[in-house]
């Protein structure tokens, strides 16, 4: 890279930063939901409690934000809600470096290079994020590294590559358990790319061995503080029972003790401890303490889908509608609080701000579904360039996972990187790849 090209990286990097930085001293947020009680369990690693939440041992969530937030807690020896953010913002500036030699090997022309480099950088989701105490600004940190392995794997570095990868993708699956089949869908990448049984044999062995060498200690660890093995988290079954039923009208999370449900049921779950027809409170201490209810849970809901796939296809859709094409509904969820505070010219300029933010999620979001009916017939093909089969089939496995789990704007955060190369390739389509 030229020394031009490199002070401009930096520049982008370096403003990015600073008014990342300035977003989390001036506006005030505070952690709510699982982020506080992300915050929470991150504290108590601090403060050398373990793995627990108000006296008991926790695993309803993944724990890997929290993990990862309390050993930069233990570093700077400070555990405060600024110092969280704090660690987000470090997380997301390492994480442009990666987001440039990813754009820079997709992308022939440079133009769309620098556009997509400075829109990724800052755009409105980026920002908010920061803010918010979740895994979202961690997760995208590790998938960028892991992609940027993968357009840049060599002959010679490959089998210690796709180990390191796998053990990359065990440390984002403690940050977002759902990454665990990301594996699978590597596998079958490059099981298009190769057309070739053992070089795909020796790729997919070495994705797994580093996989295990993370998911094997995590699934011990719940062991021996659950008496029940499970590899990251338990909420799996009653997430896909509360998304999945007769009374959920919106595809995302609702209280399980709203859906009707059987007396059998009702009693598999008290013979584990955990009683139906309770408030919401109770139901949502119930779940953070019970980790044996999931799979009861899961039964009932996976009985559901099977009697009633008509239901579960039409959720299934509004669930992608909800992550995909509600806008920035989630920047205003989650981004700000005390809104009917603001004033007039504040409240003037947060519309600005939120009108510039779904346009941008509306167009990215449209660039995928163009980019996949444009490559429909080429995702199949050995011929196809790598940057295009992990992009597309990347896609795929988010859309497949929350078309069947909960729909939500925020999930979208992920894959933003991937729905910017989409709407790269489109811009390439017009202006031309001719490099400059």
């Amino acid at each position: 890279m030229k020394k031009k090209g490199l002070f401009g990286v930096f520049s982008v990097i370096f403003l990015s930063m600073i008014l990342k930085i300035w977003w989390i001293n001036n506006i005030p947020l505070s952690p709510l939901y699982d982020f506080e009680t992300f915050y929470r369990v991150a504290v108590n690693l601090f403060n050398g409690e373990g793995f627990t939440l108000d006296g008991y041992p926790w695993a309803f969530q993944s724990y890997g934000y929290p993990l990862f937030l309390s050993l930069f807690f233990r570093l700077v020896n400070n555990s405060s809600i600024f110092t969280a953010k704090v660690f987000n913002v470090i997380c997301s500036t390492l994480t442009l470096p990666f987001i440039y030699l990813i754009f820079n090997k997709v992308f022939k022309n440079k133009k769309v290079v620098w556009f997509s480099f400075i829109l990724f950088a800052f755009i409105p989701n980026n920002l908010i994020y920061i803010n918010v105490l979740g895994s979202e600004i961690l997760s995208v940190l590790l998938l960028s590294v892991i992609i940027c392995m993968n357009l840049y794997v060599t002959e010679k570095n490959r089998i210690g590559n796709f180990v390191i990868q796998g053990i990359l993708v065990g440390l984002l699956s403690l940050v977002k358990p759902f990454f665990m089949a990301y594996p699978i869908v590597l596998i079958f990448i490059y099981l298009l790319k190769e057309k070739k049984l053992v070089p795909v044999l020796k790729i997919g062995i070495s994705l797994i061995v580093g996989f295990l060498i993370i998911i094997i200690p995590s699934t011990i660890k719940n062991y021996m503080a659950f008496g029940k093995a499970f590899p990251i988290s338990y909420n799996g079954g009653y997430t896909l029972y509360i998304n999945n039923n007769s009374e959920n009208v919106r595809g995302t999370w609702m209280n399980a003790f709203v859906v009707p449900a059987s007396d059998e049921f009702k009693q598999k779950l008290a013979d584990v401890g955990f009683i139906y027809d309770v408030d919401h409170l109770t139901e949502k201490t119930q779940n953070l303490r019970n980790a044996y209810s999931g799979d009861i849970f899961k039964k009932e809901a996976v009985k559901w889908i099977i009697t009633h796939p008509v239901e579960f296809i039409a959720l299934g859709c509004l669930r992608v509608v909800n992550v995909f094409f509600d806008g920035a509904s989630d920047v205003k969820l989650w981004g700000f609080e005390n809104l009917e505070q603001m004033t007039v010219m504040q409240n003037r300029w947060f519309k600005v701000f939120m009108g510039f933010a779904n346009a941008i999620a509306y167009v990215i979001s449209a660039s995928f579904i163009f980019v996949l009916l444009l490559n429909i017939k080429n995702i199949f093909l050995k011929k196809t360039d790598i940057s295009v089969l992990l992009t597309v089939w990347s896609m795929l496995f988010f859309y497949a996972v929350y078309f069947v789990v909960e729909g939500q704007a925020r999930y979208n955060f992920p894959t933003i990187l991937f729905m910017i190369i989409c709407f790269g390739w489109l811009m390439e389509k017009v202006i031309g790849k001719k490099e400059e």
